[in-house]
């Protein structure tokens, strides 16, 4: 028993001081590689402003915490670019997990998505993991919110996840608890997406929308759409919806003096020959979709213009 005693005091040392090598190593090429990712994204155009990260962790991970956060880019990736910064921003590497890379922004944070206004952001939760030997990311966020105004748009649970393979780009998720307020308030519409999944590919060229489920109020959604670039960049493809109450949400538009009465009579009447009665005794309504030259079809009727986009990296006709 004694001998047993002695074997493991003299491996606790051995193991203490083995793990602060890993720590210290580990720590180290994570601050080179920090290093490296601002060089590389200021050669892009983004402006960084950042204090030089602390490492902490030990012994159960190698963590950069990251004060000060602000970065922003001009016109990318979308027009009127975006911006964002985070009061803390944590870099950690678990040693029970390797291979999973955690990024965790903390205290005050704000962000600006192309011409909209800085807005703060607030969540109870809010992560971002990256496999570093499977090319995936996920998203997770709990109790998200962006305060604009009047009224905050917030997210009760959102999960997103990424694979890239030689195959191309997989996406999924989902989120529950979708507070759209600020933009149903105008519309007179529930201001909570109860529910939303999909699924999509980028592989070659071609962008595919799959899986789509979409639960907002009385409107119910369900579909697919396949998109590649025309010869001048923009968008253009087709898909297939299946939405249930159509015709209680152009009553909604009505009431909000969106849609007149006449459109919406006539809306109705397209309506009434397109769908039918789904499985569950609620009425269907089948209408295939197109983006063509930036207008938006809905049974071959034009009902949108896109404004110009600029082209997505690997789209091509």
């Amino acid at each position: 028993m004694r001998r047993w005693v002695k074997i493991v005091c003299a491996l606790v040392p051995l193991l203490v001081l083995s793990d602060a090598v890993l720590w210290l190593v580990a720590v180290d090429r994570m601050r080179d590689s920090w290093h490296g990712l601002l060089a590389q994204a200021e050669a892009q155009g983004w402006v960084i402003a950042v204090q030089e990260p602390e490492a902490e962790g030990w012994p159960w991970a190698a963590r950069l915490r990251v004060d000060g956060l602000e970065m922003s880019h001009p016109d990318q990736p979308l027009p009127g670019g975006v911006a964002f910064g985070a009061e803390k921003l944590l870099v950690e590497l678990p040693f029970l997990t390797p291979t999973q890379l955690l990024v965790i922004p903390q205290g005050r944070m704000h962000g600006r998505i192309g011409p909209m206004s800085d807005v703060a952001l607030t969540a109870s939760r809010l992560s971002l993991r990256a496999g570093l030997t499977d090319n995936s990311v996920h998203l997770a966020a709990e109790a998200f919110s962006a305060h604009t105004a009047p009224d905050p748009v917030s997210v009760a649970h959102l999960s997103v996840d990424l694979q890239r393979s030689v195959d191309g780009i997989t996406l999924g998720g989902s989120l529950d608890g979708l507070d759209l307020s600020l933009l149903a308030s105008r519309m007179r519409l529930s201001g909570l997406v109860s529910h939303l999944t999909f699924a999509a590919t980028f592989d070659r060229g071609i962008f595919t929308l799959r899986d789509l489920v979409l639960d907002w109020g009385k409107l119910g959604l369900t579909g697919n759409v396949t998109l590649r670039a025309d010869a001048e960049g923009q968008p253009d493809g087709d898909g297939r919806l299946a939405i249930t109450g159509a015709g209680e949400s152009l009553d909604e538009f009505v009431a909000a003096g969106r849609l007149t009465p006449q459109n919406a009579a006539t809306a109705k009447l397209i309506i009434g020959v397109l769908q039918h009665r789904g499985p569950d005794g609620r009425m269907v309504l089948d209408l295939p979709v197109g983006v063509h030259q930036r207008r938006i079809f809905a049974a071959q009727f034009p009902v949108a213009v896109l404004p110009p986009m600029p082209p997505m990296p690997g789209m091509h006709p």
